[in-house]
Parts: C-alpha cells; sequence; structure tokens
C-alpha cells in the first residue's frame, strides 16, 4: 500500500505500528512515498491513499479503482495564504498564485475558489509548487497567495500573512481517500474488509492514545510531535458510519435518504450535515456530490482520457459491512 508522509493518513501508520494489520492476518507492506501514484500506475502497489481528484483520475486513465475508505474531514489543514497587502480572494486578480500539482485536487481546490469570486483563467498567473515551497515564495514576495497545507495559523498570522480561504470554504473536495486496484479488490474481497477493519481501529486508538499516537506518527512522517498536533487540530478522523454515509453510492443496496444532523461527530451539533453536503435529503453521498464537480473541472479541461462514472468508482461496501457487525 502506499502513502504519503502526510498527518491526513495517520490511522494507516498507527495501524502498523501498533500490530493491527497483523491483529487481522494481513501482511501489509507500506510503501511510504512523495508520490505513490506513479508506483499504483505501474501496478508496483495494490493500494492507494491519494486524494479523491487523483483517484478519479486513476480510473479515467485505464487503472479500474475502487474507494473504499475516507479518512478525515478537515477544517482548515488546507488553506490559501496571501502577502500581507491581499486581504480577500478578489483582490488576487492579475496576480500569481501557488498550487501543488497541475489537475490535482490543489489545483482545483484553488481553482474553485477564484471561480466562486469570478475570477477565471486568464486573470491571474499561477505557479506549481510542492506546498514547503510556497511559504519560502510567499516570503520571498515571489508569489502573492499560495494553497499551503498543515501550516500553524498563528505562525502565519504573525509574520503578517493572511488566511483568505480554507478547506471548510469548498468542501469534502479535499478529501484523503484509500483506493484500492479493482482487480485486486475482486480477487481479495476478505482482505479488504481486514484493511477497513484495522484502519477503523487504529482511528479509535489515536482518540483515546493521544499522546503515543503522536509519537508514533512523529517517527513515520519526519515531524516534530507539536508540529503535528497543530496539523491535526483541524481534522477530524471519520467513524464508519460517516464513512459510509460519504461514501453513499445511489446504486447501492444501502442506499437510503439521509437528513441533516450531529451527534458524535466532534462538530457542533447539526454541523455535520451541512458541511458534508448531507442536508439535501440525497441518496448520494458528500464524496460522490464532490466527485461530480471534480469530474464536470477535468472534462472543460479536456484532462480524462475517458469520463469516469462515479458508480463504478466509489464501494461502501467494506464500511458497511464492518459497521453492521
Amino acid at each position: 500500500m502506499g502513502v504519503p508522509p502526510h498527518s491526513g493518513f495517520s490511522p494507516v501508520f498507527i495501524a502498523s505500528e501498533k500490530g493491527f494489520f497483523e491483529k487481522q492476518k494481513l501482511d501489509v507492506e507500506l510503501v511510504i512515498s512523495d508520490n505513490p501514484a506513479d508506483l499504483y500506475l505501474e501496478k508496483k502497489i495494490d493500494a492507494i491513499c491519494s486524494g479523491l481528484t487523483e483517484s478519479i483520475l486513476f480510473f479515467s486513465e485505464g487503472h479500474p479503482t475502487q474507494i473504499i475508505y475516507r479518512f478525515n474531514y478537515s477544517l482548515s489543514n488546507d488553506l490559501i495564504v496571501s502577502s500581507p497587502k491581499i486581504k480577500t480572494i478578489p483582490e488576487l486578480r492579475g496576480k500569481k498564485i501557488a498550487f501543488n500539482g497541475v489537475n490535482t485536487s490543489s489545483h482545483i481546490f484553488v481553482m474553485q475558489l477564484l471561480n466562486k469570486n469570478g475570477i477565471r483563467e486568464g486573470e491571474y498567473s499561477s505557479s506549481n509548487l510542492p506546498f514547503p515551497k510556497v511559504w519560502e515564495e510567499l516570503q520571498k514576495g515571489n508569489i502573492q497567495a499560495g494553497h499551503i497545507r498543515g501550516m500553524d495559523m498563528t505562525e502565519i498570522k504573525k509574520q503578517g500573512f493572511n488566511i483568505i480561504a480554507r478547506s471548510a470554504d469548498v468542501p469534502d473536495l479535499l478529501s484523503d481517500t484509500l483506493s484500492v486496484d479493482s482487480k485486486f479488490l475482486k480477487n481479495h474481497p476478505s482482505s479488504i474488509r481486514k484493511l477497513v477493519s484495522a484502519i477503523s481501529e487504529a482511528r479509535e486508538f489515536y482518540y483515546k492514545n493521544n499522546e503515543e499516537s503522536l509519537s508514533i506518527l512523529s517517527q513515520r512522517i519526519s515531524k516534530s510531535e507539536t508540529e503535528i498536533s497543530e496539523e491535526l487540530k483541524s481534522v477530524r478522523f471519520l467513524t464508519l458510519k460517516e464513512n459510509s454515509q460519504s461514501l453513499l453510492n445511489p446504486d447501492s443496496e444501502t442506499a437510503q435518504t439521509f437528513y441533516p444532523g450531529g451527534g458524535g461527530s466532534g462538530f457542533a451539533q447539526g454541523q455535520t450535515g451541512s458541511m458534508m453536503n448531507f442536508a439535501s435529503m440525497e441518496k448520494r453521498g458528500a464524496l460522490f456530490i464532490a466527485g461530480e464537480s471534480i469530474i464536470e473541472f477535468l472534462r472543460e479541461r479536456g484532462q480524462l482520457y475517458r469520463i469516469p462514472d462515479l458508480k463504478n468508482i466509489f464501494d461502501d461496501r467494506f464500511v458497511q459491512d464492518r459497521e453492521s457487525k
């Protein structure tokens, strides 16, 4: 399983360190890489932790893939940070803005926010930069704004820069997901169920044993415990019930109508429904709805080899199976 060294995938690192995979009698080899997508497309790994956009692109590029798990929901782990003189998104017209990777979740995040504020392509210039480089270029004045992930908001403001948007402004778009090669899933459904069980147990461990979890994560992703703790302040790892709602496929046998509500989410009562798009009595999960927006963005830009059918990408059986036990 390929996994980038990001705190959003914390349950995977915890499951590996605490023996939760072995407990399920699984032999899981973690391949920690900044870019596991190439390994996945070359079929050198069977599963991958990635963003929602990347998982959709795998399918479009001819690698049948199922999304089986959503790790988290983030309020402000992803930020658009601007130079001291710029205080709102509309002020970015004519300015230089950075994102991490063309046609990635980061790219779509930036463009969705610009579009919502009336700024179209051609009305700004862009720069493709890795997340750590964005902050450096902002400080040098080489860009006027950029997408930054997992940085201390207090530090940003202390240095005079402005936070003009965050992930909560475009709900569900920047989702960390677990995807599996379709052929592997078909041949090993029992292993996938066990994989979900191990990750779910790791999620529970994180919340019950936070200090030990931060120590584990610090070793795996080469950041201090303080840095990781700060990153995860605005991140909530989803329960299986929330997973089943978020991944809901309208063709699923378990499909049902969802109403807004809260409770057990870690957010204020009633907040979960609106933020995770359950409020419209949809028989589609939040990721399904976000996926439609992503496909439309990529289609308009001519970046899809084939138009994916989301009903063939989202597979909520495994979170449903685990939840019912």
